[in-house]
């Protein structure tokens, strides 16, 4: 099930009825039933994260570069502004870390990301509060918060440090999780989950995320990520 447009041009997903008709269902009903089963909060989320991904998707390296100098006067003056990994990241997880995983990416606090959202052309009114943001090309990591960071680390990890071999295999544990996880709610609820974690990449970073965190685990660590996190443990920690 994928977001798609109809030729009204309305966002939605195309879904099979039982008596096996192809029928369009617009993302507003399901997000207004999402918001019954669940909340308003969980469906602003996922709409949230569908739409900026789709627009995250279309910046290349000059853009990028636009929207910093928006949020900031200039390129040039980023550069004394950018934090050390160590100051930036939960304690001790940057030593643990191998340095490759720290290598060519650079961390940059944000007081507000309203202002980053705003400079990249993002109405902040229909998007889920974001607390971090990685972009690709320059490899720039804004972030409010420590796990903020270390989420968008995992991007940044996924994207330039694995291996083919090991993307691949990142992929295939992913797709397990999110077709076995300890999912709870309606079936509609379910599919839309899947749908918004999907990508690989998304799942590696919450793992990532969760990794850092360190603590008492979760009990979505300790079953739905347990996999990403002993492989992560495996294969970048030194």
């Amino acid at each position: 099930m994928r977001l798609t447009r109809d030729r009204k041009g309305r966002l939605g997903f195309w879904i099979t009825t039982k008596e096996k008709k192809r029928v369009f269902l617009p993302l507003s009903t399901v997000l207004k039933r999402l918001a019954v089963v669940t909340s308003a909060v969980v469906s602003a989320h996922v709409a949230a994260y569908l739409l900026f991904k789709r627009y995250l998707r279309r910046l290349d390296y000059k853009r990028e570069l636009q929207a910093l100098s928006k949020i900031f006067k200039s390129w040039r003056e980023l550069k004394p502004r950018f934090t050390k990994a160590e100051a930036v990241l939960p304690k001790g997880v940057a030593r643990r870390l191998k340095p490759s995983c720290l290598q060519d990416v650079r961390f940059l606090r944000v007081s507000d990301m309203s202002r980053v959202l705003k400079a990249l052309g993002v109405d902040k009114e229909s998007v889920y509060p974001i607390e971090g943001m990685y972009l690709p090309r320059t490899r720039v990591i804004l972030f409010e918060d420590p796990r903020a960071a270390a989420h968008e680390l995992g991007h940044h990890i996924f994207f330039h440090v694995l291996n083919p071999s090991q993307r691949r295999k990142v992929e295939l544990i992913a797709k397990q999780i999110v077709e076995t996880g300890p999912f709870q709610g309606d079936r509609r609820v379910v599919h839309l989950l899947r749908e918004y974690l999907e990508d690989p990449n998304e799942v590696f970073a919450f793992a990532f995320e969760e990794w850092a965190a360190g603590g008492a685990p979760s009990l979505y660590r300790k079953n739905a990520l347990k996999p990403l996190i002993d492989w992560i443990e495996k294969n970048l920690v030194v």
